[in-house]
């Protein structure tokens, strides 16, 4: 063999070797259990904080949704929900508190637009607090799981939800997440979750027969 090509098979072998450990070294998420009655306590007390804020929690009634997403002068509010753990269990308080207004905030916009108005009803708040019926499976939401997808070099838009019930009915939900960037931070920005909250209830019926 000459040199050139076992210089090629080393190259290849080390290339392999580097691929196969970066796999394993990058950091697996921890799976992380989530006190939905904390949650809702904590949102319930950041809804009061910035309830008089101008932009907050406004757009649900308009069918050219904007993002209202707890973006606003309180900036530790902002930040706690603006990351997918955040997003998470800002969501699950949401439906423990059976608040249908804040519920869609945790959803990208034109897709929470879409679900709520492929629904015939007129009344976009009895859409909402029907999917929150649906994902609680009318009050037997329980807590849930939080793991961080890890699916290459960097953080994915993933993220993997464990939904526990009162009657021990476990699903699992692969959330997929999209990033608005801000006015004032262009690099930066507000996640949101891109699943379909039709999709969300699908996985949970499906599971829960």
């Amino acid at each position: 063999m000459n040199t050139i090509k076992k210089h090629i098979i080393l190259i290849i072998l080390i290339l392999g070797i580097l691929i196969i450990g970066a796999v394993y070294l990058i950091p697996k998420g921890e799976e992380e259990i989530i006190s939905i009655e904390s949650s809702a306590k904590k949102v319930e007390e950041d809804i009061e904080s910035v309830k008089n804020q101008e932009q907050v929690y406004t757009w649900l009634g308009n069918k050219e949704l904007e993002v209202g997403y707890l973006e606003g002068k309180d900036e530790d509010v902002f930040n706690k929900y603006r990351v997918k753990k955040g997003v998470v269990e800002y969501l699950f308080a949401t439906i423990l508190l059976e608040d249908p207004n804040h519920f869609v905030q945790s959803f990208q916009p034109t897709n929470i637009s879409k679900d709520l108005f492929a629904v015939e009803n007129p009344d976009k708040i009895e859409v909402a607090t029907n999917m929150i019926n649906r994902i609680s499976r009318n009050g037997k939401l329980s807590k849930i799981s939080y793991t961080d997808n890890k699916v290459s070099f960097k953080d994915g838009e993933t993220a993997k939800v464990k939904v526990y019930y009162s009657d021990d009915k476990i699903v699992t939900l692969n959330l997929s997440f999209s990033r608005t960037p801000t006015h004032h931070d262009e690099e930066d920005g507000i996640y949101s979750i891109e699943t379909s909250v039709w999709d969300i209830i699908e996985e949970i019926e499906k599971g829960t027969k």
